[in-house]
């Protein structure tokens, strides 16, 4: 596992300010997935005010862990140093530098500065959070659900956002089918873990299962549903042959028995990804064949954005369906030439490294790591720039799972002389 930043040697302590820290990492956690809750027109949601918050007040403290993945920190930051820079270069030549520095107050909130805030806290509050972040999943999914069987579009068209659509997809607190479809495929790992570590019982974990995979079905998406099977295949099988007998063999004859009698299933998931499931073709699965033309139009137009690329926001004015490529690889490759993209790809490979590091040292907290990773690594293929907290904070979380700070109580010791204070140590740094 990449080594650990060192630990301060004045601890977590438990006052009141560090409760108040807790409160807000929960509030962030379970808030993270309901993209609605903005505070304004930009890309500020409850959530990220609450990491915000944290940031500020472990600054103030002394207690930001500024080396948020240790011996790899540095080839991290590199890589989005690349990525940015590339950006940059892109836009100086033919966009708008405005654009740019929104673009890279997002990059740098969600890559840098997310990852060092949760790395600032103990792994078992972190574990907790990942409870948390299921809970307001499946509240966020019962929500979906509830408005389209009792609502219609009209009545929720003045949200402004995609509760429900008109053809009949979810797309609960997140506000759009599709993400809504991957907040539910990041969700499932992190509750297959969660009851394998015991930090959530049976009874809070059923009913929220149902309501994630009821949630992800109403949603419609083929890559979310793709995404979860192979989140919580990878979350399951490479946690061990105990856990595969456990939780493996009992979701697969769970599944296969709803089907073979004949449960139902939301109207919009059969439409648009039953029939690309049942005849192989992903021509069926919803927009599948214009996005594969955007994607060729972009692998076409990089050769021209190899050296310089268009910048920031800049390739919907560069293509003929005025639309950005929904492939995170290509519309870096386009908008940040090859600078951009070699640091987007050392990005993603350090994080499928840092992954394979924690399953070396624990299977389970490695298995989530990887199975996350994997679900994100997905979505790089559907989705345009992922800088909204939704997409990447779920990857930080699992990390911070195995490798934020150990968790240390002061405690005080009276003896002969002096009472002292003196650290504890709860749980030591693998």
């Amino acid at each position: 596992m990449p080594q650990s930043a060192p630990q301060y040697a004045q601890g977590i302590e438990t006052d009141t300010i560090a409760a108040f820290v807790r409160v807000l990492l929960a509030f962030a956690a379970f808030f993270l997935s309901w993209r609605m809750f903005r505070f304004s027109a930009g890309n500020i949601t409850a959530s990220d005010f609450a990491f915000l918050v944290c940031a500020f007040i472990l600054i103030v403290r002394g207690q930001l862990n500024p080396l948020p993945y240790g011996n790899m920190t540095v080839p991290w930051f590199l890589g989005l140093f690349m990525m940015l820079a590339g950006l940059l270069i892109g836009t100086l030549a033919h966009g708008d530098p405005v654009r740019w520095a929104i673009m890279a107050s997002q990059y740098l909130f969600a890559f840098a500065l997310v990852p060092m805030v949760l790395m600032s806290s103990d792994r078992n509050w972190m574990r907790k959070c990942t409870v948390y972040y299921v809970a307001g999943v499946a509240v966020s999914q019962v929500i979906g659900v509830i408005a389209l069987n009792y609502l219609t579009f009209a009545d929720v068209g003045g949200l402004n956002s995609s509760v429900i659509t008109a053809n009949g997809r979810v797309g609960a607190m997140s506000g759009e089918p599709n993400p809504n479809g991957a907040i539910c495929a990041f969700a499932l790992p992190f509750l297959v873990s969660a009851v394998q570590r015991r930090d959530m019982s049976w009874k809070l974990a059923l009913p929220c299962a149902v309501a994630i995979i009821w949630g992800l079905l109403a949603t419609a998406s083929f890559t979310g549903f793709a995404s979860a099977a192979i989140g919580v295949a990878i979350v399951v099988g490479m946690s061990g042959m105990g856990s595969l007998a456990r939780y493996g063999i009992p979701i697969v004859l769970l599944a296969v028995a709803y089907i073979a009698l004949g449960g139902p299933l939301p109207e919009a998931f059969d439409k648009r990804v039953g029939q690309a499931l049942v005849t192989g073709d992903p021509g069926k699965a919803g927009t599948y064949t214009g996005r594969s033309a955007v994607a060729a139009e972009a692998w076409n137009l990089a050769e021209g954005n190899m050296l310089i690329g268009l910048g920031s926001d800049e390739y919907r004015n560069a293509s003929a369906f005025g639309i950005p490529v929904h492939v995170l690889h290509l519309i870096v490759l386009n908008e940040g030439g090859l600078i951009g993209f070699l640091g987007l790809e050392s990005i993603l490979a350090v994080m499928v490294v840092i992954a394979f590091s924690i399953y070396r040292e624990n299977r389970v907290d490695g298995a989530t790591c990887l199975a996350v990773v994997a679900v994100f690594l997905i979505f790089t293929l559907s989705i345009p720039h992922m800088y909204t907290r939704a997409w990447i904070v779920p990857v930080f979380l699992a990390f911070a799972c195995a490798m934020a700070r150990e968790r240390v109580v002061w405690v005080r010791r009276v003896g002969v002389g002096p009472s002292v204070r003196h650290p504890k140590v709860t749980e030591q740094v693998p």
